[in-house]
């Protein structure tokens, strides 16, 4: 019986739980002290007998267990676990257990970032733990645990107060499982298609794998051979060494080498070894040195219904006791999960247990009697039972995969072990059949390879996939000569959300925001959950837009959808933010890692800075898109709110100077800034889809002011339109409409198109203009000279006129060299029958060398400056 119990606060052997505050103990007094095992449990062998003697209270002799107040705070739980090696801890108030804290409890914190070092076990802990009493019998006590699935039973007196805590390893060796397993092999009872990881992978995301997927190691495998495996202590060993797992790879943090069986190795041989060598788990590795599966002291142990079978033979052989037989077996039936049907010598059933019932959908009386082969589903055929039944009789034991049929028709797989039960003369007098429902093992493969893909809470993909996308999208964009933008988001009140609405809550926030997201991503966006509150898109951008105004555009609709409230019952309309950092490809980085980590350390930067902050890996580049974005944002604004506005240049004859024209100029009057440049805001309007809505406009009032010049003395109206217009077809639609809408004579209407634009996309362009002139509308080709094809272009382009750069106006009276292009120029044109406009005329001496030179056209600030329209003297 126990004397003691081994105390958190104090780590001594006392009768009571310490009252001492946790805040006095020192890192020593934390220590838990050791305990040797005892004869009574002792690893080995035990005869029948010695097991029926041995109680709860023999086992849980082997020393005592760790307890603690429910007050304890997390942090110093995670350590003395760490330091005593120990896979849980008991709480335990006014010396009863109240809870139980494991390993894997602790895990699933640190993996979904709800590892708070300050937090009580009473908030973590999995209260209601399983117990039974000391007197409990060992048979009656493994059943117990292993009917419920549990690894820890605790111990307590008649009046509920703690004993002690045993473990399916305290059972292993009070049992001697090792020779009980005879004849079975390692391959009987291992995991198959054990969940593996590359070196390169996090250690977060192995325990993201181990957490979600309720696995107790992950195997690192290379070149399909196994080099090293991370355990649940292992995780819970580097949670305390202040690092960003995110960041740290299983290849510097695991266990190698690591130790393996072969597969055909009896499985009596793997206990001893995992005692010799000091592990958990063994890697499972076929004659050329791949990975097959992986076996744990769980394993060992799981099939507890074949080790009740051979105690049962024992109980017959040696004692004959009708009664102990009956309490044997009816221990097994009432604990097991799986189906269990005994049949006489002659194989007729004798009885069947519930899970039999529920695997096959038959019920007790519908099967005693029958014949096993009842349950067939003729997909082996006689050989394959000829080769079971001749297997059986030589060895007592045959396992293996057996396709059968459900009552209601369905063909399912099942794993089944038959033994054979013999007396004392050596005749068979009973075969057992146990058997289990492969269905759930072949989804579980599937769920495995989900896992290894994709973030279990949120169906997202975790990071060892998006890695891979990574890399394929790098190359893609290496071909194509693309950029990317990686955002990496976090969720900025998220700790606040966890400590003030519980964990559950906070997933289910988790799940709407992943929901939004991937309802915002587009086809070719990567999305994928990082560890905790943290999310990543990978997102290609246009090739004609400025990237990093794409990437903060990007990134404030990401705020935007974050900050919506949840519509969560818990959480009442609470709304979150999102700080995010930003790494641009191929500026910030060539490589998956480098891009990644640029953007983490673009997004810690931006969390220094507050709460929902935009960071880029280069800041002076978010500093210029955000005042580009905001430029777009109050353009916007002024085209819904009338703020933009025409200004009116006269074009007169350079002979006469009668008015012909005018050059419609867009300016912006800002509410708080008054009148803005178009130089300050031109260059955003064209680098964004505003061309189009800002180019209609403007279109619609120069069109409107003309109609009205109409009905006084006809004056065309010219335009300036941008490339984009005419590329999309945007310009020959707008002009279209507005000449029908309002009745326009069209060559009162005119466009000025930039040189530079045939350089976009000659032939498309071309077309357009073409549409264009057919509407009768005017066109001039602005900037002449400025460009590099227009000689060219000229050839095929027919305009109305060309207009005369003003750099070559402004030196025209003293520089030879601009006399002689202005004179070729309109001698050109004039050849090729088109107008000349000359614009920038400042002085009159530049007039005079113009009209003396022929010019058709002037237009400058000699004439009139940009003006409203009722300022322009129309005769």
């Amino acid at each position: 019986m126990l004397t003691g119990m081994m105390c958190v606060r104090c780590g001594s052997i006392c009768s009571r739980i310490c009252s001492r505050p946790r805040n006095e103990l020192s890192s020593q007094e934390l220590q838990p002290a050791g305990a040797g095992v005892t004869a009574a449990a002792g690893a080995g062998h035990r005869d029948t007998a010695m097991i029926e003697k041995l109680t709860l209270a023999d086992l849980c002799a082997t020393r005592p267990p760790v307890c603690c107040p429910p007050e304890q705070l997390l942090s110093a739980a995670l350590s003395v676990m760490a330091d005593a090696r120990v896979s849980s801890i008991v709480v335990v108030q006014d010396e009863r257990p109240v809870g139980i804290f494991t390993e894997r409890d602790a895990l699933a914190l640190i993996v979904r970032d709800r590892y708070v070092p300050d937090t009580p076990l009473r908030d973590l802990m999995s209260p209601d733990p399983l117990t039974a009493t000391a007197e409990t019998s060992f048979v009656d006590g493994y059943a117990r645990m292993a009917g419920r699935g549990f690894r820890h039973l605790v111990v307590v007196d008649a009046d509920g107060r703690l004993q002690g805590l045993v473990s399916e390893t305290d059972f292993a060796r009070a049992l001697g499982a090792e020779e009980l397993l005879t004849p079975r092999r390692v391959a009987d009872l291992m995991t198959r298609n054990p969940v593996s990881l590359p070196p390169t992978a996090t250690v977060a995301e192995a325990m993201a794998c181990m957490a979600e997927g309720h696995f107790s190691s992950v195997i690192i495998v290379e070149d399909a051979r196994p080099v090293g495996i991370l355990s649940e202590r292992d995780a819970i060993r580097l949670v305390g060494n202040a690092r960003d797992l995110r960041q740290v790879a299983v290849a510097t943090e695991m266990s190698c080498p690591v130790h393996s069986i072969a597969p055909d190795a009896p499985a009596y041989d793997a206990g001893p070894r995992m005692l010799e060598l000091n592990v958990r788990h063994l890697a499972v590795v076929a004659d050329d040195g791949r990975l097959v599966g992986i076996l744990g002291r769980h394993e060992l142990l799981k099939d507890v219904q074949d080790v009740h079978v051979r105690l049962l033979q024992r109980v017959v052989e040696q004692q004959g006791n009708a009664l102990q037989q009956q309490r044997l077996a009816g221990i097994v039936f009432e604990n097991t999960s799986e189906g269990i049907m005994v049949t006489d010598a002659d194989n007729r059933i004798l009885t069947v247990n519930a899970a039999f019932t529920t695997i096959t959908g038959y019920q007790a009386n519908e099967v005693i009697g029958q014949n096993p082969r009842l349950l067939a589903s003729g997909r082996q055929d006689a050989g394959f039972y000829h080769a079971l039944w001749d297997r059986l009789q030589r060895t007592d034991n045959w396992s293996g995969e057996v396709w059968n049929r459900r009552k209601d028709g369905a063909v399912y797989p099942q794993w089944l072990n038959i033994n054979l039960v013999r007396d004392s003369a050596n005749r068979v007098v009973q075969h057992v059949a146990i058997f289990n429902d492969r269905s759930a093992a072949r989804r579980s493969s599937e769920e495995i390879a989900y896992l290894r893909s994709h973030d279990p809470l949120t169906g997202l993909l975790n990071l060892t996939r998006l890695r891979e996308r990574l890399a394929e999208a790098l190359e893609q964009a290496s071909v194509e000569q693309r950029r990317l933008a990686i955002l990496v988001v976090n969720l900025d009140p998220f700790r606040d959300l966890v400590a003030s609405h519980g964990p559950l809550a906070a997933d289910e926030a988790l799940k709407v925001i992943a929901t939004r997201l991937a309802g915002l991503a587009g086809p070719a966006d990567i999305l994928a959950r990082m560890t905790g509150d943290g999310f990543v898109i990978a997102r290609p951008l246009e090739t004609k837009r400025d990237p990093a105004v794409q990437a903060v555009q990007g990134a404030q609709g990401l705020q935007e959808l974050v900050s919506q409230p949840l519509e969560i019952p818990e959480l009442d309309g609470l709304s979150l933010s999102a700080s995010l950092g930003i790494a641009l490809y191929p500026e910030d980085g060539a490589t998956v890692n480098t891009l990644l980590r640029n953007a983490e350390s673009a997004l810690k930067q931006a969390k220094q800075a507050g709460s929902s902050v935009i960071g880029s890996y280069r800041p002076e580049l978010t500093q210029a898109a955000r005042r580009r974005v905001q430029l777009e944002t109050e353009l916007r604004r002024a085209l819904a709110g009338g703020d933009l506005r025409l200004l009116y240049q006269p074009i007169v004859a350079a002979d006469s100077g009668a008015l012909v024209a005018a050059e419609a100029l867009i300016r912006w009057q800002h509410p708080v800034d008054g009148m803005v440049s178009p130089r300050d805001f031109i260059e955003a309007v064209e680098r964004s889809d505003l061309v189009h809505s800002v180019g209609r406009w403007v279109i619609e009032r120069a069109a409107e002011q003309a109609l009205r010049w109409q009905r006084v003395a006809p004056v065309r109206v010219s335009v300036n339109v941008a490339a984009q217009q005419i590329i999309a077809g945007t310009l020959v639609r707008d002009l279209t409409e507005v000449l029908q809408r309002t009745g326009l004579d069209p060559a009162l209407l005119g466009i000025e198109v930039l040189e530079r634009t045939m350089l976009h996309d000659p032939a498309q362009a071309l077309a357009e203009l073409e549409k264009v002139r057919a509407l009768g509308v005017y066109i001039a080709l602005d900037d002449f000279g400025s460009g590099y094809s227009s000689l060219n272009h000229l050839k095929h382009l027919r305009v109305n006129a060309l207009k005369i750069d003003r750099a070559f106006i402004r030196y025209l009276t003293t520089d030879a060299t601009d006399e002689a292009i202005v004179t070729s120029t309109i001698g050109m044109a004039h050849h090729l029958g088109l107008q000349v406009v000359a614009e920038g005329v400042e002085t009159e001496a530049q007039l005079a060398y113009l009209t003396t030179a022929g010019c058709d056209l002037v237009q400058g600030y000699l004439i009139g400056r940009p003006a409203e329209a009722d300022a322009l003297k129309l005769r």
